[in-house]
Parts: C-alpha cells; sequence; structure tokens
C-alpha cells in the first residue's frame, strides 16, 4: 500500500545572483506532513510557483542527504509581460511526484528537493518528517503532578488547573483530563474536562507538557471560606492508558488574598491601532493561583469586580477567539498583549491601545477579520462548522493568501502594516471570504486557483473568476453593511470601482484579470440599489435589479441541479462557474429574466457564457 502527502515545498533562493531568464521559485510557506508512515516506494507529492522563461526543470529528493530519485516537468508561461502589483501576476503551479525507494525507519528525518534549469539552481528547505508519527503506543499510563506541593484555591474565584499540574507520558499526545471539585462529604462542586490536546514530535522518551491556554477553569462559586475540599484528577493518553490523582485535600481560603475586606473593581477597554474596539477577546488576570477571566463586549469593554486589593495583577490577552487566531508566521505563535495591572483603590480603569509593533498590525487584523466573520454569522447567519478558529498568520515572507491545507490564512510582511492599501478589503475580507466559500462548499471549487491564479481568459474555465470575484464582491457588502463610505469601492492599490460595468473580456492593463472584476461588478449590480447610493449626489443604481444579501448568499451558498459543462449531464452542485451563477439565479425567481440578462450582458458574460473571442467554448 502506498500512502500519499501532499507536500507545499517551502522554497529559499541560493544566494547565486538570478540570471536573466532563470526560473524564480516564490516561497509558499511548507504545509508538510503530520508523519511519514515507513514503508517502501512511499511518495512524496510537491508543488510550487515560478516565473521566468519556458524552461525544462529538472529535480532530486535527498532524503537524510541521500539522492532519492529524480524527475523533470516543462514550465511553460503566456507569452505576455508583467509588471503591475494588482492583480499579482501570474504564478502557474507546477507538480509532480518524487518516489522514495527504500524503507524509512522510525524517528525523525529530513528531506529537502534541489531544482536545476541550465545553470542555475534553486532549492527547498530542509524539512524534518517523522515515520510514524512519533507515536509509541505502550501500556505506560501518564504521570500528573502538582506543580506547586501548596495546594490553595479561593472562595468564589475562577482556578485555572494548567497553572497547577503537570503531565507527563512516554506517548506524545494525551487525549483528555477531567478534573472534579469535591467538598468533604465527596459531593462534587465543580468539574471540568478538556481534551484532544497533540504535541506532534519524534521524541520518543518520556515528554512533559503544559495544559493547553484557556482551558481547565474550575469555578468555585459555590464554596466558601474554610471548607474542606477534594480534588480527583483524571488523564488518559491516545493509547487508552488511564493514570488518577486522587483525593487531593486542602481548605478553602479567603478570595481576599491579604484577609483585608476590600475589593476592587477592575475595567477598561481594548481598542486596535486605529482605536477600533476588540470583541470577544479573552482577558485573563492572575497572581498566584488566584485567577479570573472575562471577554471583551462588542465596544470592546472588559470588567472584573471583587478582586482583592492592593495587590499587582498580571494581565494576559490573547488575540484569538473561537473563530480567528492571529499568529506570527516566524515562530506560529499567537500574538498576547501583556501587562501588569497595579490595584490599590476600589476602582481601577486599565484601557488599551494597541499602538506598538506588532501588536499594532495584529490587532488591525484581529478587527476586520472579527468583522468579516460577525457579517456572515450575525447578518447572514451562517454557522461556522469547518477547522475554526481560522489561523491568520501574519508578518509572513511569501505571497498573501488562503490555503486549504490546511485551512489557513497567511499575509506577508509588506501587507500586514497597519496602512497597507490593500487594507481591509483586499486583506482581511478577500481571504476570509475564500473561507468562508471552503465552508459553505465543504471544499474549494474543482478548478478554483486555476491554471494561472487572478488571470481570467488566460485559463480554460471561468472557475477562478467565480471564486476571485466572490471574494471582492463580498468586502463591498460587508463595507455596506458596516456604513463605511463608498462601499463599491474596493480598497488595492488606489481602489478599484466596482460599481463600473467591468467586462469579462478587458484586457487592458490587467491582462485577463478584469474577468473577476466583472463578476464581482456584476454581483455588486445585483445587489446594490438606489438606496445604497441616497448619500452621494452624483451616483445612482444604473440598472433595474436589487437582490437583497440574504437572497444571494440563499442562491451562492446552495447547491443546485446544474450542468456539467463538459458533457451536459446535469448533477446537483455547488456554483463552480459563472454559468452555473447565471443559472441558479434564473431558476430562483427573485428577479425578471431580463433583468438577469442586461446585467450579465452588461458585465460581458452573454446568456452566463464569457464572449471573450480568444477562448470559445469557456464555461
Amino acid at each position: 500500500m502506498k500512502f500519499y502527502f501532499l507536500i507545499v515545498i517551502t522554497i529559499m533562493l541560493y544566494t547565486i545572483p538570478a540570471l536573466a531568464g532563470a526560473i524564480q521559485i516564490s516561497d509558499l510557506g511548507q504545509l508538510g506532513p503530520k508523519g511519514w508512515i515507513t514503508g517502501t516506494n512511499d511518495t512524496i507529492e510537491f508543488s510550487f510557483v515560478y516565473s521566468g522563461d519556458k524552461k525544462t526543470l529538472t529535480y532530486d529528493l535527498y532524503l537524510d542527504d541521500e539522492n532519492e530519485s529524480s524527475g523533470s516537468v516543462n514550465l511553460t508561461l503566456p507569452d505576455y509581460s508583467c509588471d503591475h502589483d494588482f492583480p499579482p501576476c501570474p504564478q502557474p503551479t507546477v507538480s509532480g511526484k518524487i518516489y522514495s525507494n527504500r524503507t524509512i525507519s522510525e524517528g525523525e528525518h529530513t528531506w529537502h528537493v534541489i531544482g536545476h534549469t541550465d545553470n542555475y539552481s534553486v532549492s527547498s528547505g530542509w524539512n524534518n518528517l517523522c515515520s510514524n508519527n512519533g507515536f509509541v503506543l505502550d501500556n505506560t499510563p501518564p504521570t500528573i503532578e502538582w506543580k506547586n506541593s501548596n495546594v490553595t484555591i479561593q472562595e468564589n474565584t475562577t482556578v485555572d488547573m494548567k497553572s497547577m499540574l503537570s503531565v507527563s507520558d512516554t506517548v506524545s499526545s494525551w487525549r483528555d483530563v477531567t478534573v472534579i471539585l469535591m467538598d468533604e462529604n465527596r459531593t462534587v462542586r465543580a468539574d471540568t474536562k478538556y481534551g484532544n490536546g497533540i504535541v506532534w514530535n519524534c521524541f520518543q522518551g518520556i515528554v512533559q507538557y503544559p495544559l493547553p491556554y484557556g482551558s481547565g477553569w474550575l469555578n468555585t462559586s459555590n464554596s466558601k471560606y474554610g471548607d474542606k475540599f477534594i480534588i480527583d484528577i483524571i488523564v488518559t493518553d491516545m493509547a487508552g492508558n488511564v493514570a488518577y490523582l486522587n483525593n487531593t485535600t486542602g481548605t478553602i481560603g479567603k478570595a481576599n488574598i491579604l484577609e483585608n475586606g476590600m475589593s476592587s473593581v477592575i475595567h477598561g477597554y481594548i481598542l486596535d491601532y486605529y482605536k477600533k474596539p476588540l470583541h470577544n477577546l479573552t482577558v485573563a488576570i492572575n497572581v498566584g493561583n488566584f485567577t479570573m477571566q472575562t471577554r471583551t463586549n462588542e465596544r470592546g469593554e472588559y470588567s472584573f469586580t471583587n478582586m482583592p486589593y492592593p495587590h499587582e495583577y498580571n494581565m494576559t490577552v490573547p488575540l484569538q477567539d473561537s473563530f480567528v487566531d492571529i499568529r506570527n508566521f516566524n515562530d506560529s505563535a499567537t500574538f498576547v498583549y501583556e501587562s501588569s495591572v497595579n490595584v490599590n483603590t476600589p476602582s481601577v480603569e486599565h484601557n488599551i491601545t494597541l499602538t506598538n509593533t506588532p501588536l499594532a498590525e495584529a490587532s488591525v487584523i484581529y478587527y476586520y477579520i472579527k468583522q468579516a466573520q460577525s457579517f456572515f454569522t450575525n447578518a447572514l447567519t451562517f454557522v461556522f462548522d469547518h477547522e475554526m478558529p481560522e489561523d491568520v498568520y501574519i508578518f509572513g515572507n511569501g505571497g498573501t493568501f488562503h490555503s486549504t491545507n490546511p485551512d489557513m490564512i497567511e499575509i506577508n510582511a509588506q501587507d500586514s502594516a497597519v496602512n497597507s492599501t490593500n487594507m481591509p478589503d483586499n486583506r482581511e475580507r478577500h481571504e476570509f471570504s475564500h473561507h468562508v466559500m471552503y465552508d459553505a462548499y465543504e471544499m474549494m471549487p474543482p478548478e478554483c486557483g486555476g491554471v494561472f491564479n487572478h488571470r481570467g481568459w488566460n485559463n480554460p474555465s471561468t472557475s477562478d473568476s467565480w471564486c476571485e470575484g466572490f471574494a471582492e464582491f463580498t468586502p463591498l457588502v460587508i463595507s455596506d453593511y458596516s456604513n463605511e463610505t463608498n462601499p463599491w469601492m474596493y480598497s488595492a492599490g488606489d481602489g478599484i470601482d466596482l460599481e463600473a460595468n467591468w467586462r469579462a473580456g478587458d484586457g487592458w492593463p490587467f491582462y485577463g484579470s478584469a474577468e473577476e472584476l466583472a463578476v464581482a461588478s456584476l454581483l455588486w449590480d445585483f445587489y446594490d440599489s438606489d438606496a445604497t447610493y441616497a448619500a452621494y449626489n452624483n451616483r445612482h443604481d444604473d440598472d433595474n435589479v436589487s437582490i437583497t444579501m440574504n437572497e444571494m448568499w440563499s442562491i451562492m451558498s446552495a447547491s443546485h441541479n446544474l450542468t456539467v459543462h463538459y458533457d451536459g449531464d446535469p448533477e446537483n452542485r455547488y456554483i463552480y462557474y459563472v454559468n452555473d451563477l447565471y443559472d441558479a439565479l434564473s431558476s430562483a425567481n427573485v428577479t425578471d429574466q431580463e433583468n438577469i440578462d442586461d446585467v450579465f450582458e452588461a458585465h460581458g458574460f452573454p446568456n452566463g457564457q464569457p464572449d471573450v473571442p480568444l477562448q470559445t467554448g469557456r464555461h
């Protein structure tokens, strides 16, 4: 049996100067495997993008610095120049397979690929892979210990158990942990269960790791000073081994750490670089084993009551919630605001505005991703159920893109700036809209990304233009719902007017990319109305149709009985092509067919078919 793992190679150019016409391979960032199963003739499937002249690339796979196999692939670019920033220049994807011809032993290995064209070479980075995922499933149960032998719990507080427990195991993964708080009669007062934490590595000895952030909160609100307590802890590892730490006893202490009867209120707000409120962030404060947490509201406000004082508290605020997690591309860590709060009065206001790099950039991106998510959740009642939270890696060294393997967004260093001209439409809203389509369809349309991403009629179908046009239309609606000025202006560079009737066949200066803009402006024409332009004297709705976003979303997110354009057979599926959109709108009875025909005709899609003379028969 062969096991296949798709690996996108992290490419780093050698310091050899680029020659005229040499192949340039850009850095996509590694999306490598969780592990490599031992066996003979296992396969690495790889892909990358390139720019340059027409060449043939030969490549070699090295496993533990030994040459495993070789191959070649033809590199072909369309015959035109490209010297603009938006839409991005073409980056055709080249794919191939390399076969390992020997059995790979258990443990950690390295691999890299070197590509050659004439007298120019490019290498991927050295990547690690683990055979058998590094797991040794034995019968040894985990070990559980208290980090501090003096176990104390205060009355009417929330205890963060991860700060108190240490778990280690010969298996590098645990499945779940249960913590039960009981009174001296063993009546359960509180319990918590959390799990599925995984540490991927090749280490085969004893591994010790903390419990994950934000889990294991044990509320003692039903207890009072002087109560005796008992704590039972149960840990189950991936092999099914169970460990117990039973009958840990203690006495509930006073909530006021200094036992002086004084309590304070700590409150404030958290704002991004532009002083916009950051919603649904977890704010945690602690001193010793005394820990409390709350969340910010829609105005970015938070509050803690009955806080003992005088005391200095530690405050942490990760830029994450259940929908989005803003991470640093360089170390994959979530961005976290940290500070100390000195509490010595009955009320302390601690306001936070994230103006310093890198939290300034991270805060702005968090705000706009949350804004987009809230629009789909609240305005369209869309339920996200696919790989949430969405990891957003910023300060990347490649492009700005959405990936499905794994599901994530990467924003390069230039685009991450607080003054990026792509913010927010062509950055947060665009890439998150790709995730929405991926979540709604449970896949991306098969030809989304095309042979040439963002290259419109250079592709054999309109699928790429549909995916990109959708992700350029939805930011306009989010802007309109947010009462922003000129919502029809798509923020990319100096801005793109999508109220203009972009046509599929427009070629200059976008070399075919106008087709996706034609899709976006077509969708905008179906959505906008006279009310959209009521505050603008020089604007009006120039078409005879207006469909609510809820109606449009019910059509765009649903499956329909659509023709398979290659052979004419109908099937029930989602919208993959512009002609599918035409068919779905025509059958939805949301407006007269004449209105639908007029809008599609105005954007270069008569009867849903692109009128590009270079590509007859495209769908």
